[in-house]
């Protein structure tokens, strides 16, 4: 896959979640946070996905800035998703 298709990947995925995350913050907590720790599961694991993309692209066509970036990006996103879902069982496993 092009380093510019996984940069926009990326970036799309890290809008989605922060879309997501305002959304439940903004709705009624009757709502209950059972689909935002399952869309924060999903959208960790297609960021894993999208992280082994960008490594494997690197090794096939060597070092792009764009490559490169996406990588940060994903590292970053992935770290708070990561927040995001142990807040998500703490709420919902009442530790």
């Amino acid at each position: 896959m092009p380093a510019k298709n996984l940069f926009y990947l990326s970036i799309l995925m890290v809008f989605i979640f922060i879309g997501i995350v305002l959304y439940y913050v903004e709705s009624p907590w009757y709502l209950g946070v059972y689909p935002l720790g399952i869309i924060t599961g999903t959208t960790g694991l297609l960021q894993i996905v999208l992280l082994v993309l960008s490594i494997r692209n690197v090794f096939q066509r060597g070092i792009q800035w764009r490559t490169l970036l996406s990588i940060g990006i994903e590292i970053v996103s992935i770290l708070l998703m990561g927040y995001f879902f142990l807040i998500w069982l703490v709420v919902t496993l009442h530790i």
